[in-house]
């Protein structure tokens, strides 16, 4: 079972894009 948020969105999902944006993002 997934957790969906308000955007429609599941948690797994949020994860995996704030990742990217982490190791896109300049250290």
């Amino acid at each position: 079972m997934t957790s969906v948020t308000l955007l429609g969105k599941s948690i797994d999902d949020l994860i995996k894009e704030g990742r990217e944006q982490l190791s896109s993002m300049p250290v």
